[in-house]
């Protein structure tokens, strides 16, 4: 059995962003570009590669100009096989921030992806900002 000692070492938290708006495009996870405009794309797109030895600590969404033309307008933001395992369909109606994603995961490796779903017409205007807050086991950049 190993013998614990208090730890000495401390690191700053990495954070990775994500800006996106209706007149972008992206290449979504078949290869295909697709646009953030457009209501029958809705594009699954890679953004963030976590490091091996990542633990999340939060993600955050922010919608920070409406989505305008289509009636419904949603992100999700998980992994392959868990579309909205950190926040699941918000609205990008309405300027607004997500609710606070406060549940650390292990994601070492994984790719975050985001979902995009619009329906109805195109978007006319909108921006969005996601970051992912996160630490690397067993790194330090401080000592106590």
């Amino acid at each position: 059995m190993a013998k614990i000692s208090k730890t000495r070492a401390a690191q700053y938290p990495l954070v990775q962003e994500y800006v996106f708006n209706f007149a972008d495009s992206v290449v979504d996870v078949n290869g295909v570009t697709k646009s953030f405009a457009a209501h029958a794309d809705d594009p699954v797109f890679p953004m963030f590669d976590m490091p091996q030895g990542a633990v999340i600590m939060r993600i955050d969404a922010f919608v920070e100009e409406a989505f305008v033309g289509p009636t419904v307008a949603a992100l999700s933001v998980g992994v392959a096989g868990e579309a909205d395992k950190y926040i699941a369909d918000m609205d990008l109606l309405t300027p607004a921030n997500s609710d606070d994603v406060n549940t650390p995961s292990i994601a070492g490796g994984e790719e975050i992806l985001g979902t995009l779903a619009m329906t109805v017409a195109n978007a006319t205007a909108g921006k969005v900002r996601v970051r992912v807050m996160y630490t690397i086991d067993g790194r330090g950049q401080e000592v106590a």
